[in-house]
């Protein structure tokens, strides 16, 4: 193959790299993919969690209103469903606590999760779903440390940080054949 043959497709296969990299990193960031829709009240009932001002994405306070907390449960299929959540609305931001209803699941039904089960917390904030990197629930009437144990009529505080592992990822530059970082030869 001739030179300039050679640098063409040196450059596609570059192009290409880059395009597959922005991709992953994009399917990297969406990686939770929840939908966040709330379910129908069950039977069961439902455990409160009183979520307190504070709640932080990477150790920065969660300020932008529409911002949603939610709990969700792994399904019968493997899929992670929403057992509810709520809008970090203009009164959260200005200090107030919000309420979050977390549904329990009826006998015979994938709708809700079961007594004892863990709660899945997660974030989203402008369309992007966060894990926690800390959770620590509390009694609201005793502000005493509780047990992650989901119980229908249950009471729970709510402090956390989230972030997870969503961070962008940082590309090295790929080294072309002239040895130079990033430079494309045409």
């Amino acid at each position: 193959l001739s030179q300039h043959i050679k640098l063409q497709l040196m450059k596609k296969l570059y192009y290409n790299a880059i395009l597959i990299a922005i991709l992953f990193s994009f399917s990297i960031l969406n990686a939770q993919n929840l939908q966040w829709t709330q379910p129908a009240p069950t039977g069961t009932g439902n455990a409160t969690v009183a979520i307190y001002p504070g709640v932080t994405l990477n150790g920065q306070a969660v300020s932008t209103e529409g911002s949603l907390i939610g709990v969700f449960f792994e399904n019968n299929s493997g899929i992670l469903t929403c057992a509810g959540y709520v809008e970090l609305d203009s009164d959260y931001i200005s200090g107030s606590p919000v309420a979050l209803a977390v549904w329990g699941t009826d006998a015979g039904e994938d709708n809700g999760l079961s007594t004892g089960d863990e709660m899945s917390f997660y974030l989203n904030v402008d369309g992007i779903d966060y894990t926690p990197n800390t959770i620590n629930l509390t009694d609201p009437m005793t502000q005493q440390a509780v047990a992650n144990s989901f119980a229908p009529n249950g009471l729970y505080g709510l402090s956390a940080d989230f972030g997870g592992d969503e961070e962008p990822l940082e590309l090295d530059l790929c080294t072309c054949r002239d040895g130079t970082s990033g430079n494309l030869v045409s």
